[in-house]
């Protein structure tokens, strides 16, 4: 190998320990401000149940939204399992049944009842906002 190869592979070797650096530096810094949802099957069984909030996915029960007059109730389901929801969050107005949701807030083993601190719905790639049909 010539001097000129050593100095290339060097280089090369330089510049993939920096983007890697770099990377990891970028991945780190975020680990904790990434956040997934955890489904209703799975929720029984996730190892940060009563620690902190996490977020709740799946798809609103049909003909399972009430309101108590302080609280909204309604159930969240996947393929394998279903789980009370209750909370004092306003419903977004894409919020219906069969709809995708995502519920912020902490689930009570005690009771089995997700209590939810912020409800998002989930739309698809067709939706358009009001504001932007009425122009």
């Amino acid at each position: 190998m010539t001097k000129k190869q050593k100095n290339r592979l060097s280089f090369l070797a330089i510049i993939f320990t920096m983007i890697s650096g770099i990377t990891l530096i970028a991945v780190s810094a975020y680990k904790n401000e990434i956040s997934f949802f955890v489904t209703p099957s799975k929720i029984r069984s996730h190892p940060k149940n009563n620690i902190k909030t996490l977020r709740l996915g799946g798809k609103v029960k049909p003909c399972s939204v009430t309101n108590d007059g302080t609280y909204h109730l309604f159930t969240v389901f996947d393929e394998g399992a279903e789980i009370y929801v209750k909370t004092k969050a306003p419903l977004p107005p894409l919020f219906k049944d069969n709809q995708g949701v995502v519920v912020e807030g902490y689930f009570s083993n005690t009771d089995n009842i997700f209590y939810g601190s912020k409800v998002l719905a989930k739309h698809d790639e067709k939706y358009m906002p009001k504001a932007c049909l009425e122009k």
